[in-house]
């Protein structure tokens, strides 16, 4: 039985860091379903520490307060997060955007766009400063420049193709701040 201030956790991954943290989330109390892509490891997790198991990430999380993953790569991570059977499909999606940006902003991610913007970026509000058009012909002017010089800016390229993906969807007048309408992120 969960005391106050316990929640429901699901736990994907129950690898060499992955077991100890959820095994760490269930002695305090919390009420934890594991998934790991090997089913025996999930049961066996289970009977030492009690909670439950799920046969797939989506029933992991349907129901949970919070939904974490210890997985070995990013290829690992999509396959418990997306698709019909992923994490995703199974969250209850709701995220507080100023919990997150409180929470978030304390750490390496603060910044004075953190500080300054987060308001106007959660009510989808983009219409103060430099726009997408002009960040990408500067950030051309940078990849031509780096290619006639034989250099390589493979992060800088990155950040033009998530610029043109907000020009596809509109969003070229938008200021650079607009790049979080790539997540998908409803106006609050």
């Amino acid at each position: 039985m969960m005391g106050a201030g316990m929640a429901r956790v699901a736990f994907l991954g129950l690898g060499v860091m992955g077991g100890p943290m959820a095994r760490h989330l269930a002695s305090k109390g919390h009420a934890v379903t594991v998934y790991n892509r090997t089913a025996a490891k999930a049961e066996a997790w289970v009977a030492a520490h009690g909670g439950s198991h799920a046969p797939t990430p989506r029933d992991a999380a349907r129901d949970a307060d919070f939904v974490m993953a210890c997985v070995g790569n990013d290829d690992d991570l999509r396959a418990v997060c997306l698709g019909p059977d992923g994490a995703f499909a199974g969250m209850k999606a709701g995220l507080d955007g100023a919990a997150v940006v409180e929470v978030i902003s304390q750490g390496a991610a603060g910044s004075w766009q953190m500080v300054n913007r987060h308001k106007s970026m959660l009510e989808g509000r983009f219409d103060f400063g430099f726009a997408v058009d002009w960040m990408r012909k500067d950030l051309g002017i940078c990849l031509d420049t780096a290619d006639q010089i034989g250099a390589s800016l493979p992060v800088t390229a990155l950040v033009d193709q998530f610029y043109k993906d907000v020009q596809r969807m509109g969003g070229g007048r938008n200021d650079t701040s607009s790049l979080i309408r790539r997540l998908n992120v409803p106006p609050a």
